[in-house]
């Protein structure tokens, strides 16, 4: 009787040793399994808010190149309507001081007249060349730095004026006279 008590106790050794075994084997399992399970829901976090954070970038650097697009051009209309502005201003001064300097008689009068009937024929039509002495004088303008003193500013536009003289060789009293009528052309065509 003692083999069996002996081999029973064996038997229930083992079978308490294998319970153990695979206690701790099911418990490991539901370990890995749990740890997966974490490392497969934390590269989902991590890929999910990788994909939130490039798509809050590109709808920012849309937004982002929308609002520089919206700007830049609302500045460059602003400079432009600036520099034209100053650019009257200038013409205006100009022309007073020349008002200034001019005396005129009774039949001075009579040829200013015709030469106005003869100026509105001439500013019905535009040729070709004149947009393009008023594209390039615009262009040489906007190119301007933005921080000239107003002396400065006068000294720059008179050499812009008096490049475009020399290259399209006309006068200063033409350049005056073509930026004035293709600037009121613009005035009333707006």
């Amino acid at each position: 009787m003692k083999k069996a008590y002996v081999l029973l106790i064996v038997i229930l050794l083992v079978v308490t040793a294998a319970f153990i075994y695979a206690k701790i084997y099911i418990n490991n399992l539901e370990a890995r399994d749990t740890e997966i399970r974490l490392d497969i829901h934390h590269k989902v976090l991590v890929d999910s808010l990788h994909h939130v954070y490039e798509r809050m970038n590109e709808q920012k650097t849309v937004d982002l190149r929308r609002a520089y697009d919206s700007l830049r051009v609302e500045s460059e209309q602003l400079l432009y309507a600036l520099e034209s502005q100053l650019d009257l201003y200038l013409f205006d001064q100009m022309e007073s001081d020349e008002d200034q300097n001019v005396e005129v008689s009774d039949d001075a009068g009579l040829d200013t007249l015709d030469n106005a009937d003869e100026a509105a024929v001439d500013s019905a039509y535009i040729k070709p060349i004149e947009y393009e002495i008023y594209i390039a004088y615009l262009e040489r303008i906007m190119d301007l730095p933005p921080d000239l003193s107003d002396y400065e500013r006068r000294v720059a536009v008179r050499e812009v004026k008096s490049k475009l003289e020399n290259r399209y060789e006309m006068s200063e009293k033409e350049l005056k006279s073509l930026l004035i009528k293709l600037r009121t052309r613009d005035d009333h065509s707006s």
